[in-house]
């Protein structure tokens, strides 16, 4: 599968994520064979900096029907693709860790997650990137899904692109980035007013 530049009135569901980060500009699907990389979606489950302020539940569901449809598109290119994120798997004292694979049962088992994930995060999401970046195979794509963009969390996207990671990070809600980081593509999703009328977030 190649890519080509984003058109108006292309799907949201046929941008190439890869090929988004790599070139820093929206790119289409242009379904042909090729070989792919790792896919790597970390997921921020907070959606207020301060546990005290509670969470935003719509907002942290619209996180999370985010990242199904990324997870979804993904898997269904044939491309190998996990899910990190900082709430804790059901049952354990862990983060949801699922390693980047291309196996039958990896979408159910990315879903399943999706729909356990319930309460706080346990931990920053950019720590949650310091610890496990490092066991994904060079020339990894990583892309990000989060409400809120702490300095913290700028600072090691930008570690991750000089490393040669490949980089997006999809913010949603009211929030928006101060400034560009070079060499990672940012896509912004939608204010709570925008979110139900967005097919972006269809899930096929």
């Amino acid at each position: 599968m190649g890519a080509r530049e984003y058109a108006q009135g292309d799907s949201f569901r046929h941008i190439h994520w890869k090929a988004t980060a790599r070139r820093q500009s929206l790119q289409t699907k242009v379904f042909e064979p090729s070989n792919s990389r790792p896919l790597a979606l970390f997921l921020n489950v907070n959606t207020h900096a301060n546990y005290s302020d509670g969470y935003d539940s719509e907002l942290r569901e619209f996180a999370i029907c985010a990242a199904a449809s990324i997870t979804r598109q993904v898997w269904a290119d044939g491309q190998a693709v996990g899910l990190f994120t900082n709430a804790l798997m059901p049952g354990a004292g862990s983060p949801i860790r699922i390693r980047p694979r291309q196996d039958a049962g990896q979408l159910i088992r990315m879903l399943e997650a999706l729909a356990y994930i319930d309460g706080f995060g346990r931990w920053p999401i950019e720590t949650l990137l310091r610890a496990e970046s490092s066991s994904l195979p060079y020339g990894s794509t990583v892309v990000v899904i989060s409400a809120l963009v702490s300095p913290h969390l700028r600072q090691m996207l930008l570690d991750l692109r000089r490393r040669d990671y490949g980089v997006s990070l999809v913010t949603l809600g009211d929030g928006q980035l101060e400034k560009p980081m070079p060499g990672i593509f940012h896509r912004h999703i939608g204010a709570h007013e925008e979110w139900h009328d967005l097919d972006a977030l269809e899930l096929a």
